[in-house]
């Protein structure tokens, strides 16, 4: 169980890092909105 615990806490640190970075890159697209726009289309071409 304590295992099972450890691995599920690991998974929301992670997810809230994640949710974290992804908020830098927001608030970093609305005070600069060109190399953003150019990120966002790297990821996009990634995606695909």
């Amino acid at each position: 169980l304590n295992e099972r615990l450890r691995d599920n806490v690991k998974q929301v640190d992670k997810l809230y890092e994640d949710q974290t970075k992804t908020q830098e890159k927001m608030d970093t697209v609305k005070q600069d909105p060109k190399p953003a726009a150019t990120s966002t289309t790297a990821v996009a071409a990634k995606a695909k």
